[in-house]
């Protein structure tokens, strides 16, 4: 409302003056009183132009590509791969995401079941004719074995109805065909004319079960337009982790791995960070942005939290009549000293 407010005086004194209003561009004053974190991500332009080059190569000749992010926690692995979610608008290809789950931990393939949801469910809003096509699919991939994937994924049912129950087999044999028919129906999702991109997180905690399966799905010749992408805590996975074992025999299997590892943001980043979240030039924020760059070593979610922990101490404020930065100002609290936090400077 301010900044309508300063809009609106401009162009009355613009009109009482010339008798007219020149072109403007709206919104130029306005500044919100709430500490708002951009929702866009810093330093990071090169690692999200390689998984879009990969999910490139996977649109143009279909092979398989696995990629892997690492990084410590809180570095930012969730939030690249996202960016490649929003590149993803159908009919380019289709995404899917499932996030490791501390209390499903002894569930096999709880992960999987959590991303394949996640492209279920919306199908059963679908029109008849298009859910009518998808179960065709479904049911041609997995035949008499539909009821493997729907102990997997209960939503299933619902597209392709009950499903008769699996022969038992020796545990060695039961496990080679829940691969096949997950290969299968997987394959429903991951086509020629809609790519599949698989995001799995926090693979360090996956359970033994999923791994072999993963690397079954990027060593098999069938399995085809497929990106599957990784991202773990290479801080919590030594030489001797069940990933490390997995990923060392996708590689002798004559896979491909391409690996991102994040590393923690120069000053300029978090300094533009900083910038756009005070309504500040970059070099008006310098003293600021050092000082949470040396408190946050750079970690992007630390960052966050630690302007926050300013604002809700009174460090950071909001000044609606100062001059600085937009309407937006830095302050050191009422006697606040180094010994407590070391900003010591006013910008009323």
């Amino acid at each position: 409302m301010s900044g309508l407010a300063v809009d609106l005086r401009k162009r009355l004194t613009q009109w009482e003056s010339h008798l007219r209003i020149e072109p403007f561009t709206l919104g130029a004053d306005d500044a919100s009183d709430r500490l708002l974190i951009p929702e866009k991500l810093y330093g990071r332009e090169h690692e999200i132009g390689t998984l879009l080059g990969a999910f490139d190569r996977v649109v143009a000749n279909g092979a398989t590509e696995l990629v892997l992010v690492s990084g410590y926690d809180g570095i930012g692995k969730s939030s690249v791969v996202n960016e490649l979610h929003k590149a993803l608008v159908p009919p380019r290809g289709l995404f899917a995401s499932g996030k490791f789950d501390q209390y499903k931990r002894d569930i096999p393939y709880a992960t999987l079941a959590q991303a394949f949801r996640s492209l279920v469910r919306p199908l059963l809003g679908e029109s008849e004719a298009e859910l009518g096509r998808w179960r065709d699919s479904l049911n041609e991939a997995l035949g008499p074995n539909g009821q493997l994937i729907v102990n997997l994924i209960p939503e299933l049912e619902l597209m392709i109805g009950k499903q008769p129950p699996v022969a038992d087999l020796p545990p060695q044999d039961a496990r080679h065909r829940f691969q096949m028919v997950f290969r299968r129906f997987l394959g429903v999702f991951a086509r020629k004319e809609h790519p599949l991109a698989l995001f799995l997180d926090d693979l360090q905690w996956l359970d033994a079960a999923t791994l072999d399966l993963l690397e079954h799905l990027v060593t098999h010749p069938e399995v085809r337009h497929l990106l599957l992408v990784g991202a773990y805590r290479d801080n919590e996975v030594g030489p001797a982790h069940p990933l490390i074992r997995t990923l060392d025999a996708i590689r002798d299997a004559g896979a491909g791995i391409e690996e991102i590892v994040l590393t923690p943001l120069g000053l300029d980043d978090i300094g533009r960070l900083v910038a756009d979240v005070v309504h500040c030039e970059p070099e008006r924020v310098r003293p600021l942005a050092q000082l949470v760059h040396e408190k946050t070593s750079g970690n992007p979610f630390f960052t966050i939290q630690f302007l926050t922990a300013l604002n809700e101490e009174g460090l950071l404020v909001f000044d609606p009549v100062g001059p600085a930065c937009d309407g937006t100002s830095i302050t050191s609290a009422p006697g606040a000293t180094p010994r407590t936090l070391p900003i010591s400077w006013s910008k009323r």
